[in-house]
């Protein structure tokens, strides 16, 4: 049995990728043209900040205790 923190840290971890991949799929599936490649780019980028914000909240919470 495992601490509360990992099982939190591989569900952030999962959420995020399946949060990527379906950035990605809606993307290839619409046939997105240049114009929105940079709406893309920016869901990218903040979802990948939300992640590593997450993660390093939940590390420090966990170090911290």
């Amino acid at each position: 049995s495992f601490n509360w923190y990992v099982y939190v840290l591989a569900a952030v971890l999962l959420s995020g990728f399946i949060n990527i991949a379906l950035i990605q799929y809606r993307y290839i599936k619409t046939g997105a043209s240049a114009s929105e490649y940079l709406d893309v780019e920016g869901k990218y980028v903040s979802t990948d900040f939300l992640i590593k914000l997450a993660l390093s909240i939940v590390t420090f919470i966990a170090f911290y205790k």
